[in-house]
C-alpha cells in the first residue's frame, strides 16, 4: 500500500465483500481493519480479496504469538529498508553520470556521454530499480482506480 488511493481501494473491495460491515485502512501504519459476521467471511476470502486487487495480506497472530511476530515484523521491515538503501545507491552510481553531463553543460564544460552509455546507465534505473511503480500503476489500471 502506497498512497490513500490505494488505502481506498481497499476499502471498497472489503466492503463489497458479503458479510463484511465495516473496514477501515490506515495507509501510516498499512494496516485495515476489518468488522464482519462471524462465520460469512473468513482470512481466506478476505486474502483472495485483496490479492485480486493487487495486494497482499498478512493476518495479526494470536496474542500468544503476538511477541515472536511482531519480532519477525520488525526483521522483515529492517531487510526491506536495508534492500531499499541497496536500490538507492545503485540508482545513484547509475545516475550520477548523467547528472554529471547536465551540470557540466550549465557551467559551460563540453563533456557528453555516448548515447549508448546513456541508455545502458539509465535503463536499470528505470526498468528494473523502477519496476516496482509500473507494477503499482498496472495493477491501479487493473482496478479502474488512480
Amino acid at each position: 500500500m502506497t498512497c490513500s488511493a490505494c488505502a481506498t481501494r481497499i476499502e471498497k473491495v472489503l466492503r463489497k465483500m458479503p458479510g463484511v460491515l465495516e473496514a477501515n485502512v490506515n495507509v501510516a501504519l498499512e494496516r485495515a481493519d476489518v468488522t464482519a459476521i462471524s462465520g460469512q467471511v473468513d482470512r481466506n476470502m478476505l486474502s483472495t480479496a485483496l490479492i485480486n486487487a493487487g495486494f497482499e495480506a498478512h493476518f495479526e497472530s494470536e496474542a500468544a504469538d503476538r511477541a515472536s511476530a511482531d519480532a519477525e515484523h520488525r526483521e522483515k521491515e529492517q531487510t526491506q529498508l536495508r534492500r531499499e538503501l541497496g536500490l538507492l545507491l545503485v540508482s545513484a552510481a547509475l545516475t550520477l553520470p548523467l547528472v554529471g553531463q547536465m551540470v557540466a553543460m550549465i557551467i559551460g564544460v563540453s563533456f557528453h556521454l555516448e548515447p549508448w552509455m546513456e541508455l545502458a546507465l539509465a535503463t536499470p534505473v528505470q526498468f528494473l530499480i523502477g519496476a516496482r511503480f509500473y507494477r503499482a500503476a498496472f495493477n491501479a489500471l487493473r482496478a479502474r482506480s488512480s
